[in-house]
């Protein structure tokens, strides 16, 4: 998944907006699509070669986004992790298909938190096994209403730390029961770190949001041929 940030977006008319996961968007689409040519051509990810997926994802065709920074009530990601807001940033991660959230009922940030816990709550998730980095990706009209109530990043990512559980008894395997060894009989946390839980604004109006996994790096956009500082 590639997720981009900063001035470039409206530059080379990336969308974040309504539908920014799906078709309609040429520029999301075409970066998305040549990234994943990348794969096949250079990086030898064909099917059943050097990518070994059980099933794979149409998210391998193309999974190209701009955050929905104007709907964003707190920082960007690229703000919150060191850049200024003037600079434009990638954001790539090996995301899975993101997971629906939908919650049109909860009036509070705990009532559309709760809901979030319970949809990054699964056993058969990827960050159940991995431990790892989780994305969140949050709806305008979720954020507002979370943001509302006074929760910032920090509250999230530690409410949703203290709240995203699942009881170690529903882990047969051996292997898992192995992982969470040093935990006591108390529920396993699926956000194992608060730091570990990427939060994004993402969408157009409507009371839902996406939740994925795995880890992400980010890395300053560099800008060829342009006066002024929009490296």
């Amino acid at each position: 998944m590639i997720i981009v940030n900063g001035p470039i977006c409206k530059d080379l008319g990336l969308h974040g907006g309504s539908g920014a996961y799906g078709p309609g968007w040429r520029p999301n689409a075409t970066i998305g699509r040549a990234v994943r040519l990348a794969q096949l051509n250079v990086g030898g990810a064909s099917p059943g070669v050097g990518d070994m997926s059980t099933q794979g994802a149409p998210s391998k065709y193309t999974y190209c986004v701009a955050e929905n920074e104007e709907a964003n009530p707190w920082d960007a990601l690229h703000v919150e992790r060191g850049f200024r807001a003037d600079q434009s940033t990638v954001t790539v991660l090996a995301g899975e298909p993101p997971h629906n959230i939908n919650d049109h009922s909860g009036s509070s940030a705990e009532d559309i938190l709760t809901i979030i816990a319970g949809a990054i709550s699964i056993t058969g998730a990827n960050n159940a096994y991995t431990g790892g980095e989780t994305l969140l990706a949050l709806g305008p009209e979720h954020a507002a209403t979370i943001a509302g109530d006074g929760f910032g990043k920090r509250e999230i990512r530690d409410w949703l730390h203290q709240n995203a559980r699942i009881p170690l008894e529903r882990y047969t395997h051996e292997t898992m029961i192995e992982r969470f060894q040093n935990i006591p009989d108390g529920p396993v946390p699926m956000v194992v770190d608060p730091e570990l839980l990427t939060i994004i604004v993402l969408g157009g109006p409507g009371k839902l949001s996406r939740r994925g996994c795995q880890p992400s790096v980010v890395r300053l956009i560099q800008q060829l041929g342009r006066s002024g500082d929009r490296s």
